[in-house]
């Protein structure tokens, strides 16, 4: 059984130092992002996320500061701990936001990607530019663009902007 800093990985629940949310990503979703960012908490930070699926670790972030993601792809019931484990100098405590993106099956339509079809060579690179709009001030996006070669999807690039 791993002892970590706030929580049992055996058997996780909240506490001084973990706060736990639940995410469910629903069938058809494209993707789903789970994270916390450096920006919404004092400099000095440091934050980790254990994301658990069945009961089951289904994976964590454990990075050096407070900007943390977990990708999901399987369609299910998530419970995300949120578990911090420095604070900035002359912070005892502080509440921490858990970020959950969930990327439905029907493009949005606020993200452009040109050109719209472009050939490839393999091995030689390519540029694509991508345009958001109609976002909202002060708020984080994330959008699945996919490849393919013209019959079927061959890939996925997440694209994320915070505004």
């Amino acid at each position: 059984m791993e002892q970590i800093k706030g929580i049992d990985s055996a058997n996780p629940a909240e506490g001084p130092a973990a706060g736990k949310g639940t995410v469910t990503v629903p069938a058809g979703t494209k993707v789903a992002r789970l994270a916390t960012y450096d920006p919404d908490v004092p400099g000095g930070t440091d934050l980790n996320l254990y994301v658990y699926r069945d009961g089951a670790l289904a994976g964590r972030s454990l990075g050096l500061t407070a900007e943390e993601a977990f990708t999901a792809t399987t369609a299910d019931r998530y419970e995300v701990y949120v578990v911090q484990c420095a604070t900035a100098e002359g912070v005892s405590e502080q509440d921490v936001g858990l970020n959950a993106f969930v990327v439905a099956p029907a493009s949005a339509g606020n993200l452009t990607v040109t050109p719209a079809s472009v050939a490839v060579t393999p091995g030689r690179q390519m540029e694509l530019t991508g345009a958001w709009s109609g976002l909202g001030a002060r708020t984080r996006y994330l959008s699945v663009v996919e490849y393919g070669d013209g019959a079927a999807s061959r890939g996925t690039i997440l694209v994320s902007v915070a505004t």
